[in-house]
């Protein structure tokens, strides 16, 4: 469950194998707000002012990894 807090960061967690990127955010989940992208597509919807960082599957067969980065930093 995520943290009430906005003062905790949030992390997005992409990744097109949905039992990675939940086991990624299982453990992320205790000390920061963790959303759930499985691709890039999905990625590039739910980032936003509001994620502090994103842990990137960079091998994704929508969007490669690389290419969401970059329209992340833009």
């Amino acid at each position: 469950m995520p943290h009430e807090s906005s003062t905790v960061p949030s992390v997005l967690v992409v990744d097109d194998e949905e039992d990675v990127a939940e086991a990624y955010a299982m453990k992320l989940r205790t000390d920061y707000d963790t959303e759930l992208a499985f691709g890039g597509e999905a990625a590039l919807e739910k980032a936003d002012a509001k994620t502090d960082a994103v842990l990137l599957d960079r091998r994704m067969p929508d969007i490669h990894g690389d290419e969401v980065l970059e329209e992340l930093r833009d």
